[in-house]
């Protein structure tokens, strides 16, 4: 049995079609969780240095403003704290850099209006794409029908890592890895 977590904020059908590739190539059980519990592989999202030896950078890919197709959000690619004064904001509560970006924009004389908290990426990315309002979010959250655009004073980024619990046998994370790779189906971002 693999003991596979997942990080909320990760793009799920991704994280899901790699574990089922995964599967299928090499014929393990999975028990899959959310959070940092106990677990012998995990995909986390990560702001800052990689956590430890025993993890690798997957890729790194930057928080965007992410807006639907028909929002004023979407008429520019660059935009200003001070021009989204009045626009309302979808807050990712699970998001890895929400503390510095909440800093960030208060550097800059403003205060986000959020119209929804929430740690549930998909009723966020539902908002969003309803017009109910803007988010900040990693590039690999956003969806068909969004637009994005970056922030000036507000560009932070993350990294996706896998990491293995200590004395795990390197061959089978090696491997776990190479499950993975493409045979013929698309290229999985987990799998970089």
């Amino acid at each position: 049995l693999t003991r596979i977590s997942l990080a909320s904020t990760l793009p799920m059908t991704a994280a899901m079609q790699w574990i089922a590739t995964a599967q299928r190539r090499m014929g393990f059980d999975a028990e899959i969780s959310d959070g940092k519990g106990r677990f012998d592989l995990a995909l986390l999202a990560i702001r800052g240095p990689r956590p430890a030896a025993n993890a690798t950078t997957l890729f790194r890919e930057p928080y965007l403003l992410a807006s639907a197709e028909n929002h004023l959000v979407a008429t520019r690619d660059r935009w200003s704290v001070r021009d989204l004064g009045e626009t309302p904001f979808i807050l990712r509560a699970a998001c890895e850099a929400h503390e510095e970006a909440q800093r960030l924009f208060m550097a800059e004389g403003s205060r986000p209006r959020a119209v929804l908290r929430s740690a549930d990426e998909e009723r966020c990315a539902s908002a969003v794409l309803a017009g109910l309002g803007v988010c900040r979010m990693p590039r690999s959250l956003l969806r068909p029908g969004m637009a994005s655009a970056e922030i000036r004073e507000v560009m932070l980024a993350r990294r996706v890592v896998r990491a293995w619990r200590a004395g795990v046998d390197p061959e089978v994370v090696a491997a776990r890895r190479e499950a993975a790779q493409p045979g013929g189906e698309r290229r999985l971002d987990f799998a970089r």
